[in-house]
């Protein structure tokens, strides 16, 4: 009697990866940049999982849908890069500081496609851009009043507005950092999108220095 040769395994069809916890990390990977290329109503779901060589019903096994897949791809991402851009450090030029660390959070690659998804999508819809004014607004005004703490334990003296000319500074500094943003990297306004990034600082940096207050 001759022994029959072994079943082999049955290959995985498509050549599809399984749902594992990498599998979710391909897809969130991949929301970014189609989102970042196309903003929210461009971004199919099948052109999101096929990038990430994945199966599109784990969008809905991971993230529920569409809306999820954003809310954990993008807006909670970019509300920490925010975060984390806006807690600038106390220095000598505090203003140049805050901007340099806007502008890095634009061109560094660990941080640039969330906030181009964030903002691109912000232009597609009302409520988007409320919520990427609510987003910036929040975490500006937690950052300033750490700035003033930080300057104060130095030995500076910074001037404090009233709660109503603070909230109001911190309004307008986020629609000057949000435009400014959106017109350099988005846009692409011609003379925003070409002059120097030092030059750009130079030129923002008494705007910045008259909303956190003089020191």
């Amino acid at each position: 009697m001759v022994d029959s040769e072994p079943t082999p395994p049955p290959k995985r069809a498509g050549g599809r990866r399984p749902g594992d916890t990498s599998t979710r990390e391909l897809i969130l990977a991949a929301a970014v940049e189609v989102f970042a290329e196309k903003g929210y109503e461009g971004a199919s779901l099948r052109a999101i999982t096929s990038r990430a060589g994945v199966d599109v019903a784990l969008v809905s096994h991971f993230f529920g849908g569409k809306q999820g897949l954003f809310e954990e791809a993008v807006m909670n991402k970019a509300s920490s890069n925010i975060r984390m851009v806006i807690d600038a450090p106390a220095g000598s030029d505090p203003a140049k500081a805050l901007l340099e660390l806007y502008f890095s959070m634009w061109e560094n690659p660990d941080t640039a496609l969330t906030i181009r998804a964030l903002f691109r999508v912000a232009l597609e819809s009302d409520e988007m851009l409320t919520r990427l004014q609510g987003i910036i607004s929040q975490n500006l005004s937690a950052g300033l009043q750490a700035f003033a703490e930080h300057q104060a334990e130095a030995g500076n003296t910074v001037t404090v507005h009233e709660p109503d000319q603070f909230e109001l500074n911190t309004q307008l500094l986020a629609a000057h950092l949000l435009g400014v943003g959106l017109s350099r990297y988005v846009l692409q306004v011609p003379l925003i999108a070409e002059i120097p990034r030092e030059q750009l600082i130079e030129r923002l940096a008494p705007i910045v220095e008259g909303y956190l207050g003089s020191p």
